[in-house]
């Protein structure tokens, strides 16, 4: 009989595994991406990525062959010039942008990132092809919060467990001993 118990308890440390790992993967599926991707020329919306993530903001299709101007208030934070990108100081560690798709990527985003932004491009012979502006707008990491609030859920539903567990135990134990009594009453072992 003791085998069939232990047979038991194993199924249920299994069935209980399996749902912790279920619930640990419906968590991470339901979390979002650690990147914003905005196509600026297209919407008049602003561009929210979230704060410490990196943006991905599509400024034109192809930027080979024009120069780029791209500035925040009076800070320049890029400028392209035949072929060879600089870079703002500032932005130097955290900035890039991809001439192929006419992409600047902005990693840890910081709530001093936002604000008003502004394209200049041009042909590369200087003859002015276009300007326009975009705003971009920092919002505050709820992820940190929803860790939070997992971590606690999962401490307090393994808690339960536990309780559950160690109360089944008690109660087997007890129960066991009980049998155990009965059965040495039965028998005169007293």
């Amino acid at each position: 009989m003791q085998s069939s118990n232990t047979k038991s308890d194993r199924q249920r440390r299994m069935k209980q595994f399996l749902l912790f790992t279920l619930l640990a993967g419906a968590t991470h599926a339901f979390l979002p991406p650690s990147e914003t991707k905005c196509i600026v020329t297209e919407t008049p919306f602003p561009c929210i990525p979230t704060l410490g993530e990196s943006v991905y903001i599509q400024l034109m299709c192809n930027a080979s062959g024009y120069m780029v101007h791209c500035d925040k208030n009076t800070t320049k934070i890029f400028v392209l010039k035949r072929g060879i990108v600089n870079i703002d100081q500032d932005y130097r560690n955290r900035a890039e942008f991809f001439i192929n798709n006419g992409t600047l990527k902005i990693t840890d985003m910081k709530k001093s990132d936002s604000g008003a932004y502004s394209v200049q491009i041009y042909h590369s012979n200087g003859n002015h092809v276009k300007s326009f502006s975009f705003d971009l707008e920092v919002k505050d990491n709820i992820i940190n919060i929803l860790y939070i609030c997992i971590i606690v859920l999962g401490a307090l539903l393994l808690l339960s467990c536990c309780c559950c567990i160690l109360r089944a135990m008690k109660c087997c134990r007890k129960s066991g001993k009980k049998q155990r009594t009965q059965e040495q009453s039965e028998f005169g072992l007293k």
